[in-house]
């Protein structure tokens, strides 16, 4: 009993000493949101601008000193000529951050990420995202993210074999909370 103890303690112990230092650290976790605006065009919309508004929350895990691993889900409401549809999709993604040093105020990201889900018209979606951004630091634990992304889009009507892609380009703003 006193040997399993003894390796408890040295575990907790172990992992204290190994924890993050800052935001952007290995072991940090982060929780945050983001608004996105978008507007898109492509065959997939039949080359009438589509808006749309998504709220995106999402929870990260530091990997290694600048590189994060995030899952997100990420809610829209977005209009065609005077239709309205509404999307749900859960993703995953990687994100590496340039020059991530404790106590840097501005630090630039580049991101990647698949999503899948469906709307309110029975479609199945898939998006594979690309995006470059920079984390603007409040305190040590909060961070202001500004971010251009870049989405292939793939939808395909449910019950159906062949599938349309577009392409969408959006701005999106959020906050993270790291904690460490």
């Amino acid at each position: 009993m006193k040997k399993i103890l003894i390796l408890v303690m040295l575990l907790v112990l172990s992992t204290a000493a190994l924890g993050a230092e800052f935001a952007l650290d290995q072991g940090s976790v982060g929780v945050g949101g983001a608004i996105l605006f978008s507007s898109s065009g492509g065959d997939l919309y039949s080359n009438i601008t589509y808006t749309a508004f998504t709220l995106a929350p999402s929870l990260s895990y530091m990997l290694v000193k600048g590189l994060e691993a995030e899952v997100a889900m990420a809610i829209q409401t977005a209009s065609q000529g005077g239709v309205s549809i509404d999307s749900l999709l859960f993703g995953i993604g990687l994100s590496y951050h340039f020059g991530a040093e404790k106590g840097k105020v501005a630090v630039p990201y580049v991101s990647s990420g698949i999503s899948f889900g469906s709307d309110t018209s029975d479609n199945s979606l898939m998006d594979i995202i690309f995006g470059a951004g920079v984390k603007m630091f409040l305190n040590e634990h909060i961070s202001l993210n500004v971010a251009a992304l870049y989405y292939l889009e793939k939808v395909t009507p449910d019950g159906s074999s062949v599938s349309t892609s577009g392409h969408t380009l959006q701005l999106s703003m959020g906050l993270s909370a790291y904690i460490f």
